[in-house]
């Protein structure tokens, strides 16, 4: 009988949590709305799928994004919504991969009191983006049974509460996302083909930011301004060196990845003016290796018969006392540094530049 309660009390306090999310998501749609938020790029590919988000915006019809994490989903699916006739009314974003398979028909469909142990009566994210849009975040993170529910409701709007008789109906327009390619995903079954064919009317392939390097520097002089009143120091702008780190990563986790990368480094920065490099933790860099580019760009130690201009020579004699300091302090990255005489920061910077491996280096 305990345990009853304690499953009760546990799914009471979920429930509360869905409330707040959908309440959270208004307040934020809201505040994306008054901002009139756009997507910066200024990449053909990403201008012409914003073209035609605005295009897709104009008529009811479910829209399916594909891109990997970080490029942006959320960004276009609120872009279909602000410049639908839906604008004014909800948006609720819905991650199927945030919640465990047990509560995502709760959360989409709502329940009815005694449907499970706890369950009261709760209006589902269809009932409560009625009117308005409804986004389905890593759509293929959603079990194959629940896919086939959504695709009934996409058949005729309506649908019936967990638990409960009566048929619901439901004026909501779909938007879904995948981070994987669609065709890979019917062929592991783990999408329906029927709710995919259903979804794709309007289709939206994101490019990632490797892509798209033309962006990159405008998007980290958009994060600058963004957060300059967020660090003590005054940084604006980018050094040719921070815009050269920038260009030469390969960015796996895309806008997501770059943002955290530029406030990192802001809050590093000891000194006012343009930002001076990009900080990478030890994980990033070692996800930044494409999986055929060489361990070493450069000989590990200096070789005077090495055929290569000054800067090269002096850059790989550089790279060998770094190498040289790491192996002394077992990698520890406070302690070379103060044997090279350099700040902590700046050594970090030289590692990344010179992707050297040592083991686990320890920051």
């Amino acid at each position: 009988m305990v345990g009853v309660i304690e499953i009760g009390r546990n799914m009471s306090g979920v429930r509360r949590l869905q409330e707040q999310v959908v309440e959270l998501n208004q307040l934020l749609y809201a505040d994306h709305h008054e901002k009139h938020h756009a997507i910066i790029t200024e990449n053909p590919e990403m201008l012409s799928n914003i073209a035609k988000a605005k295009r897709l915006a104009a008529s009811n019809i479910p829209v399916t994004i594909v891109g990997e994490t970080g490029t942006g989903k959320e960004l276009f699916s609120r872009l279909i919504h602000q410049c639908s006739k839906r604008a004014n009314k909800p948006f609720i974003a819905l991650n199927c991969g945030a919640l465990p398979p047990t509560l995502i028909e709760s959360t989409l469909f709502g329940t009815v009191r005694g449907a499970y142990t706890g369950a009261e009566n709760s209006q589902g994210y269809l009932e409560l983006a009625n009117g308005g849009t409804l986004f389905l975040d890593e759509l293929n993170a959603m079990p194959i049974e629940m896919q086939s529910k959504l695709l009934r409701f996409l058949q005729d709007k309506t649908f019936w509460r967990l638990g409960g008789q009566q048929q619901l109906h439901s004026d909501v327009r779909i938007v879904a996302a995948m981070n994987e390619a669609p065709v890979k995903l019917i062929q592991q079954e783990r999408l329906r083909a029927d709710l995919f064919y259903r979804l794709s009317v309007g289709m939206l392939t994101l490019p990632p930011l490797r892509a798209r390097p033309e962006d990159i520097p405008l998007l980290a002089n958009y994060f600058i301004d963004k957060y300059r009143n967020d660090v003590p120091q005054d940084i604006h702008g980018l050094s040719e060196t921070a815009r050269a780190d920038l260009l030469n990563h390969a960015w796996p986790g895309n806008v997501r990845m770059l943002e955290n990368a530029i406030v990192r480094s802001m809050i590093m920065q000891e000194k006012d003016g343009l930002l001076k490099h990009i900080i990478f933790e030890q994980d990033e860099l070692n996800l930044g290796v494409p999986e055929s580019a060489p361990e070493n760009p450069l000989p590990s130690s200096p070789d005077p018969q090495y055929e290569g201009s000054l800067e090269v020579r002096v850059a790989n004699y550089e790279r060998h006392l770094i190498e040289t300091a790491l192996d002394t302090h077992q990698g520890n990255i406070a302690a070379a540094a103060r044997s090279l005489n350099v700040s902590r920061t700046t050594l970090q910077y030289k590692v990344q530049k010179y992707a050297i491996r040592f083991g686990v280096v320890r920051n």
